[in-house]
Order: C-alpha cells, then sequence, then structure tokens
C-alpha cells in the first residue's frame, strides 16, 4: 500500500511553496513498484533516504512523463513550489532544469545540507513540517518574484489553464515577446506549456474523482473530445486515463493539513 498527504505551509510561505507532500510505501508491500507523477508545472525538492543518508534531489519543471520505481518501505518528504517560484528562492535557471533531476548538493550544497537534517524517518508529521517551514521561512521572505509573472501564473491556475495567452499580455503592458521572454525565465516553462500542464493535471484529478465516461471529462476540461484527452495524458502522464486511475487509486490519499 502506498500513502501520500499534502500539508500546506505557514501563509508567509505559500507565495512560494505550495506544499510540503510525504509518500511512503508500506514495508510489506510486495516487490518494487511503478509511480507514475502528475507534472504541476512547478519545481520540487525530494528528500529520499538511502541507507544511512538522505539525498535531496532537486526536479524542474515537466512538459513530459515522470515515472519513478520505489521499493517497499519508501519514506520521502519534499517540497513543492509554486510555479514561477523556484528558479528564483533557489538562486537557479529555471529554463536549464526543465525535465531535468540533480542533486541539490550539485547546485545548493547548503540547502541540500540542511534539508538532509530536517528529515527524520517515523518523525510525527507535525514535526517535519515545522522544521521546513522554519528552513523555507527565510527564503521566502528575502524571494523576489517578478509580479508580472506570478499574476499570469495565478490567472492559469485559477482557471486549471483553461486560458487563452492574449489577455494576459496584454493585461501585462508588455509586448509579447518580451511577456513571453519574462515568463519563461521565472517558469522555465512557455505560457502555454504551463497552461496545457495545469489542465491535463485538474483533468487528472476529476478522473480520480469521478467514474463517469471519459468523454465527459475531456468535455469539462476543455479537450477537442476524449481521443484528444487520452493522447495529453499519455504526452505528460505517461499511462492512458483508464490506467492512471487504477495506478492512483491504489495510494491512500491524505487531504491537505495545515
Amino acid at each position: 500500500m502506498r500513502h501520500y498527504t499534502e500539508h500546506l505551509p505557514s501563509p508567509p510561505l505559500r507565495r512560494v511553496v505550495a506544499c510540503y507532500w510525504h509518500f511512503w510505501v508500506v514495508p510489506s508491500a510486495s516487490g518494487p513498484l511503478t509511480h507514475f507523477v502528475p507534472p504541476d508545472g512547478g519545481m520540487n525538492l525530494a528528500l529520499v533516504p538511502v541507507g544511512e543518508r538522505v539525498e535531496v534531489h532537486l526536479l524542474g519543471p515537466r512538459t513530459e512523463p515522470q515515472c519513478e520505481t520505489v521499493p517497499p518501505g519508501l519514506d520521502c518528504w519534499g517540497v513543492r513550489f509554486q510555479p514561477g517560484a523556484g528558479g528564483e528562492s533557489l538562486g537557479l535557471d529555471s529554463t536549464k532544469l526543465v525535465n531535468e533531476v540533480v542533486p541539490l548538493s550539485s547546485v545548493r550544497p547548503e540547502l541540500s545540507h540542511d534539508l538532509s537534517q530536517v528529515y527524520q524517518r517515523g518523525a510525527p508529521r507535525g514535526n517535519v513540517v515545522a522544521r521546513l517551514d522554519a528552513l523555507f521561512g527565510p527564503i521566502a521572505s528575502r524571494t523576489d518574484l517578478d509580479p508580472i509573472v506570478m499574476k499570469a501564473v495565478r490567472a492559469i491556475l485559477n482557471v486549471r489553464g483553461s486560458i487563452q495567452v492574449t489577455p494576459l499580455v496584454r493585461e501585462s503592458g508588455l509586448s509579447q515577446r518580451q511577456f513571453e521572454r519574462r515568463f519563461r525565465r521565472a517558469v522555465g516553462l512557455t505560457c502555454k506549456e504551463l497552461a496545457r500542464v495545469r489542465r491535463i493535471r485538474a483533468a487528472a484529478i476529476e478522473v480520480l474523482e469521478r467514474d463517469d465516461a471519459f468523454a465527459e471529462v475531456a468535455l469539462s476540461g476543455g479537450f477537442s473530445d476524449q481521443a484528444h484527452l487520452v493522447r495529453e495524458f499519455r504526452r505528460l502522464i505517461g499511462q492512458s486515463p483508464r490506467s492512471f486511475r487504477g495506478t492512483i487509486r491504489g495510494i491512500e490519499h491524505g487531504d491537505y493539513e495545515a
């Protein structure tokens, strides 16, 4: 059995950190499991125990499937940044991290060390969340986010990716070229790519929550038809909607916890 929960950071951090997540597999699970991760448009940090040490992986924003093999007994924590906030917070070029997974120690060794000290197998969740808040509070407070880009990001997230780029450009007061350059520098993805990712993420949630035909999910998500939905699932998640539903429903999910 696999388990997954998300925990909200303290309010001052939420403009930078979307959530902390906790994923674990019971030790009695039979053999390694294949785990598919829907893209979210932002960067993630994953704290993964390897023997007696903790490795911290930096996962860039994704436009292609992410499939991981997870062993029985795995117990890891992670930090999900808001789209557009990860690169600024970590002082990294988001455009060079798209679809990449790199050791955080190779780019931010001090932060990697501090995060490895946060992790304690079996520690109460509240303790881990409090430690992450304490570590990322100062980082969030000194992070300067591009207000024009973040306003566009919020607009995309608020409508689950179902938005046209032209009104966002017009509202920014920038030229199309200026807007796209600033957006991609902060987010790592183009505006259209982020909208596409958020739309398939919203559809993935609907696939899990609804039992009706996938054609209805396609219609409500703004896809042209069921075939279009299936193609986008395969391109961004790596599975068909039906396979994804079966895989993710095998994971016990917890709600957000403040």
